[in-house]
C-alpha cells in the first residue's frame, strides 16, 4: 500500500470512527430521554393520564433512531448508521415497498445471497483492487438485508424496528445470512489456500562474521492449518449470531412487550447504565460487526493477519460476553419480578371500564406507620365493599376504630390458619369508600363464598392488595 493510499486509509477509518462514536452517544440519550411503554391490555391496571396521552408524533425529518427498539441498540454501527439509514431513504424517495409490491422481502434476501456470491468470486482474485471490489459488492449483500427488513416491516405496518419472529421472512432471512457468510468466507478461504506457501522457504544466509543469520521469512501453511483458522471465524460468526439474536428476543419479550410488569420499571432498567454497556459491546460483537471488521482488514490487505489474531480471542471474548449477558438478563428478569411481587400495580382501575377482568389489582403505598394503604379504589354508584377478614387465632374479629380511617390490630395480621373461613367485618358503600383509608397489615385471606350481586370482594395483605369485581350474579370475565 503506497504512503498516500495508506494516509487517507487512515483517515477516513478516523473519520468513520469518530462518526459511530458521535452518533452512539447520540443514541444514549434518545434512550434516555424514552418514555415508559404504554400497556396494551387491562393486565396492567394503568389508566392513569398517560395511557390517554398522544402518541409521539412521527419525526418530519429523517431520523436514524425511527423505530427505536432493543434490536437497534444492538444493531452494529455500520448497518445502524450507514445502511438502514440508506435503505430508508431509498424506499422515502422511490416508495419502494408500494409501488414494487411484487417484490418480495424473500426476493430481496435471495438478491443479497447472490452479491455475496459475486463477493466471494471476487475475493479468490490475487489482486487487491478485485478485493476491494468484493467488499463493495458484499456491502450491497448488506444493504438488501436492511432493505428487506424495511419493506416487510412497512407492509405490515410496523413502526418499531424488531424482528418479525412469527413470519417466513425470518427463516429465509437468517438462511440467506447464513448462506452469505458461508459462500464469503469460503471463497477467503480458496484464496488463502492457493496465496500461502505451503512450505517452509529460507532466505540465503551470509557466512561472514560480521552479519547474523535471518530467520526464515515464511513459515509453513498446511490446507488443514488454513481451513482451521478460517473455520475458527466462522463458528465465532455462528455463535454471536445465535446468542445476540437470543439476547434481543429475551430483552424485547422482557422491556418492550405490555405485560404485568411496570411499565416505569421496564423504562428504568432499560435506560439503566449497566444495560447500555451490555448492549453496546453486543453492537461491536455481533457477527454484522465482526464481518465488517474482517472487510476492513481485507481492504488494507491483511486478511491473513486478522483471521489469526482473532483466532482464540474472539471465542474467548464471546464466552465471557455471552455469561456476562446472562448473568444480567436473569438479575433484571429476578428485579422485575420482585417488584411485580412487591408492588404489584402502583395505579388506578375504574371498575366500570375494567369489562374482561374479575381479578384487579390496586395500589399499595405505606402510611409511615407500618401498614399499607389502600387509595383510588374506584367503583360505580351503588356498588358495595365487603372487607374479608379471616378470625384471628384467639377468635376475636376486630371491626373498625373509625369512620375515617380502618386499622387492623397487630394480633389479627399473625392470624396463619388457612382452614379459617373468612367473616364479614363491615360492608362499606363506594361513596364512603372513596373517603376512606384502608390500613391492614399482613394477614391471610380468602375469598368469600356469598358475595352478594353488585358488590366488589376487596382482600388486602401486607404484599397485594386484591378487588373481585362481580356484577348481576356473575364474575367480569
Amino acid at each position: 500500500m503506497k504512503v498516500s493510499e495508506h494516509r487517507t486509509t487512515v483517515m477516513v477509518t478516523a473519520g468513520l470512527l469518530m462518526y459511530f462514536l458521535w452518533m452512539d452517544v447520540a443514541l444514549y440519550y434518545r434512550v434516555q430521554s424514552l418514555p415508559p411503554p404504554k400497556p396494551s391490555s387491562p393486565a396492567t391496571l394503568d389508566t392513569s393520564d398517560h395511557q390517554t396521552a398522544p402518541q409521539e408524533p412521527p419525526p418530519k425529518l429523517f431520523s436514524p433512531f425511527t423505530g427505536l427498539s432493543v434490536k437497534m441498540m444492538m444493531l452494529d454501527q455500520v448497518n445502524n448508521y450507514i445502511h438502514t439509514p440508506l435503505a430508508q431513504i431509498f424506499n422515502r424517495m422511490t416508495d419502494f415497498a408500494k409501488v414494487f409490491y411484487f417484490i418480495t422481502p424473500n426476493m430481496l434476501s435471495f438478491m443479497g445471497f447472490l452479491s455475496a456470491c459475486v463477493a466471494a468470486k471476487l475475493v479468490m482474485h490475487d489482486s487487491l483492487g478485485m478485493h476491494r471490489l468484493a467488499i463493495l459488492m458484499f456491502c450491497v449483500r448488506t444493504w438488501f438485508d436492511a432493505l428487506d427488513g424495511l419493506v416487510a416491516r412497512e407492509r405490515q405496518h410496523i413502526a418499531a424496528f424488531v424482528s418479525l419472529r412469527d413470519t417466513s421472512g425470518y427463516v429465509v432471512d437468517g438462511v440467506a445470512d447464513a448462506c452469505g457468510f458461508s459462500v464469503f468466507l469460503t471463497g477467503c478461504f480458496f484464496y488463502l489456500k492457493r496465496k500461502l506457501p505451503s512450505t517452509k522457504m529460507y532466505l540465503p544466509m551470509s557466512r561472514g562474521d560480521h552479519e547474523k543469520s535471518r530467520p526464515s521469512s515464511y513459515m509453513p501453511f498446511s490446507t488443514r492449518r488454513v481451513a482451521l483458522v478460517v473455520g475458527c471465524f466462522a463458528l465465532q460468526l455462528a455463535v454471536s449470531c445465535i446468542f445476540w439474536d437470543h439476547y434481543i428476543s429475551e430483552y424485547h419479550d422482557l422491556l418492550e412487550v405490555p405485560s404485568s410488569i411496570n411499565p416505569h420499571e421496564q423504562a428504568e432498567v432499560l435506560r439503566s447504565s449497566l444495560m447500555w454497556v451490555v448492549l453496546w459491546f453486543w453492537r461491536v460483537s455481533n457477527a454484522h460487526s465482526l464481518m465488517h471488521i474482517f472487510l476492513w482488514f481485507i481492504f488494507t490487505d491483511r486478511m491473513w493477519d486478522f483471521l489469526v489474531m482473532i483466532q482464540w480471542i474472539g471465542m474467548a471474548w464471546l464466552t465471557i460476553l455471552i455469561g456476562f449477558t446472562e448473568l444480567h438478563l436473569r438479575s433484571v428478569s429476578w428485579h422485575l419480578r420482585v417488584k411485580r411481587t412487591r408492588t404489584r400495580s402502583k395505579s388506578y382501575c375504574d371498575l366500570s371500564q375494567c369489562e374482561r377482568i374479575s381479578l384487579l389489582e390496586v395500589a399499595c403505598s405505606a402510611d409511615g406507620r407500618g401498614g399499607e394503604t389502600i387509595r383510588g379504589l374506584k367503583t360505580e354508584p351503588g356498588d358495595n365493599v365487603e372487607l374479608l377478614i379471616s378470625p384471628s387465632q384467639t377468635g376475636q374479629i376486630w371491626r373498625h376504630r373509625a369512620p375515617s380511617q380502618l386499622r387492623l390490630p397487630s394480633f389479627v395480621g399473625r392470624s396463619n390458619a388457612s382452614s379459617e373461613v373468612p367473616s364479614i367485618v363491615s360492608i362499606i358503600s363506594a361513596d364512603e369508600l372513596q373517603r376512606r383509608r384502608l390500613s391492614p397489615q399482613s394477614l391471610r385471606l380468602r375469598r368469600s363464598g356469598h358475595v352478594s350481586q353488585n358488590a366488589v370482594s376487596l382482600v388486602c395483605s401486607s404484599a397485594l392488595c386484591r378487588v373481585s369485581y362481580r356484577r348481576h350474579g356473575r364474575d367480569r370475565a
